[in-house]
């Protein structure tokens, strides 16, 4: 008898061969050894499904095509990081979130470029402003920190976060 553990994402995976098992001496379970139609499961299942033979680098599947060249996506994601690196971090998580799709971005991807653009345009009259306060206590520096646990759900890492204040405006 052998021991075998299961992940929960690939129990609906597609197999390349065929497993059997024996039943216990002891217990009785004729039925056990048919084997059971799964069609009746496989609408629901294929959408919860992990494909495991599928090729991560394709486009996927569901009709999405890849931008052609003519695109500027990566000049513009360039541009994007530029900016949210030296002027705006509050782009720089929906930049980092575009750039994962750098090697296949689909027309979905090119507009969420486009969304932030959109943003830029919205917000370029923003800034820090600094008020003056005559309380000392006012104008000290305060620092705010949260963690999350597997909270990307494109990744399975923690993530975490802090914000320092200034006079009641965000510096970092």
């Amino acid at each position: 008898m052998q021991l075998m553990d299961v992940v929960t994402a690939y129990l609906y995976g597609s197999l390349d061969t065929d497993i059997y098992m024996r039943i216990p001496k002891g217990l009785k379970m004729p039925e056990a050894l048919k084997s059971k139609p799964c069609d009746m499961y496989s609408i629901k299942l294929k959408s919860c499904s992990l494909d495991v033979n599928k090729d991560p680098f394709r486009p996927p599947a569901h009709n999405d095509e890849i931008l052609r060249s003519e695109v500027p996506y990566l000049s513009a994601i360039g541009a994007l990081m530029y900016l949210a690196n030296n002027t705006r971090p509050d782009i720089a998580f929906s930049i980092i979130l575009l750039a994962r799709y750098n090697s296949t971005p689909t027309k979905r991807h090119w507009n969420g470029v486009k969304h932030i653009l959109r943003y830029l345009r919205g917000t370029n009259d923003m800034g820090l402003y600094f008020e003056r306060h005559e309380d000392a206590k006012a104008n000290n520096l305060v620092g705010y920190s949260d963690a999350g646990y597997l909270s990307d759900s494109h990744k399975p890492i923690s993530q975490s976060g802090y914000v320092f204040m200034y006079g009641g405006t965000a510096i970092s």
